[in-house]
Protein backbone atom coordinates (compact mmCIF):
# COMPACT_ATOMS: atom_id res chain seq x y z
CA UNK A 1 0.00 0.00 0.00
CA UNK A 2 1.14 3.15 -1.37
CA UNK A 3 0.46 6.49 0.82
CA UNK A 4 0.98 10.16 -0.29
CA UNK A 5 2.06 13.23 2.19
CA UNK A 6 2.67 15.29 -0.92
CA UNK A 7 0.49 18.48 -0.65
CA UNK A 8 0.07 20.97 -2.73
CA UNK A 9 0.84 24.68 -2.24
CA UNK A 10 -2.05 26.66 -3.39
CA UNK A 11 -2.07 28.72 -6.86
CA UNK A 12 -0.78 32.33 -6.03
CA UNK A 13 -0.51 33.49 -9.42
CA UNK A 14 -2.70 32.86 -13.08
CA UNK A 15 0.63 34.16 -14.83
CA UNK A 16 2.51 31.26 -16.94
CA UNK A 17 5.77 29.70 -15.63
CA UNK A 18 8.65 30.34 -18.78
CA UNK A 19 11.65 27.78 -19.15
CA UNK A 20 14.54 28.70 -20.52
CA UNK A 21 16.24 26.67 -23.45
CA UNK A 22 20.11 26.92 -23.76
CA UNK A 23 21.76 24.67 -26.64
CA UNK A 24 22.73 22.31 -24.06
CA UNK A 25 21.63 18.85 -24.25
CA UNK A 26 21.72 17.88 -21.08
CA UNK A 27 19.64 21.13 -19.97
CA UNK A 28 17.32 20.82 -23.05
CA UNK A 29 16.43 17.20 -21.95
CA UNK A 30 15.74 18.17 -17.89
CA UNK A 31 14.03 21.88 -19.06
CA UNK A 32 11.61 19.08 -20.65
CA UNK A 33 11.24 16.90 -18.49
CA UNK A 34 10.68 19.50 -15.68
CA UNK A 35 8.03 21.20 -17.56
CA UNK A 36 5.65 18.23 -18.17
CA UNK A 37 6.11 17.74 -14.47
CA UNK A 38 4.76 21.24 -13.48
CA UNK A 39 1.96 20.81 -16.39
CA UNK A 40 0.83 17.62 -14.84
CA UNK A 41 1.06 19.40 -11.03
CA UNK A 42 -1.13 22.18 -12.39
Amino acid sequence: MFVSTVSWAQVESKDPIKLTIHDWTGQYVTTHIMGEFLKKAG
